[in-house]
């Protein structure tokens, strides 16, 4: 005998057909009843929870697929600020050492990198792309020596050589008690692995801090005033030192 479902929902006592009611037959004293639409209600209860489960697994998945995605989209976004970089001005603070200075940077491989501690000018370290001089006032002293590309990352690689050495890791939401909230973006070095490089950005995709890793100490530059291609004079990386200064050559 096939019932409608408001035949057969008079004979049944479950008050809730569509998602109670056995698949199949079900028994009411001597009679058998059966109800196309309790299998298409059943099917609809079995669709819902399996429904409910994807929906679950998308939200736990879904935010690191996503930004596994973002990070190559905010890479390239910052690959493509930084490539053909002719020059570049900023100031910067490195937390918790008491130190801040300024870096100028122009193509290819000068730079001039001034460091002041306790408002005091503590070291400046230029070079040319020939020369490298590393002054110190409170010693009296310069080295003079042979700029090494291959050296440990520093800050004017960071933004002179962006597109030259990183590839994106991974983006990640992180709050810092100094920074606030931020996007950090995780940069591996090529051919270095055991190097890495964290971008602090705010919601414009400005690069608030930089942080590095240098074996067990890590360091991290938050960045003022970036300012990209603005004229610099070529006789900002050269150096003359002072008449009282011991000039130590390992050229």
């Amino acid at each position: 005998m096939w019932l409608t479902y408001d035949e057969a929902r008079r004979n049944c006592h479950c008050y809730s057909l569509q998602y109670r009611c056995y698949v199949g037959k079900r028994r009411y004293g001597r009679r058998t009843y059966r109800s196309t639409t309790t299998w298409r209600f059943i099917g609809f209860s079995v669709n819902r929870r399996i429904y409910r489960f994807v929906t679950l697994l998308a939200i736990i998945l879904l935010p690191g697929f996503l930004f596994s995605l973002e990070k190559d989209k905010v890479f390239e976004q910052l690959r493509l600020r930084f490539s053909g970089l002719n020059s570049l001005k900023l100031q910067f603070t490195i937390l918790n050492k008491g130190l801040s200075g300024s870096l100028l940077v122009a193509s290819p491989n000068k730079f001039r990198l001034e460091l002041m501690k306790d408002k005091q000018l503590d070291r400046i370290i230029i070079s040319n792309g020939q020369n490298l001089w590393n002054y110190s006032p409170k010693e009296k002293q310069v080295v003079l020596s042979t700029p090494n590309t291959s050296e440990q990352l520093d800050l004017q690689n960071v933004f002179a050589d962006f597109e030259k050495i990183f590839v994106p890791i991974s983006l990640s939401k992180e709050n810092n008690s100094q920074l606030g909230s931020n996007l950090t973006l995780l940069l591996g070095v090529k051919n270095e692995p055991n190097q890495k490089v964290k971008l602090y950005l705010d919601n414009k995709l400005q690069i608030k801090a930089v942080g590095f890793a240098n074996g067990s100490e890590n360091l991290l530059y938050r960045i003022q005033r970036l300012q990209l291609n603005v004229p610099i004079k070529t006789i900002t990386f050269e150096f003359k030192p002072p008449k009282d200064v011991e000039v130590i050559d390992l050229r």
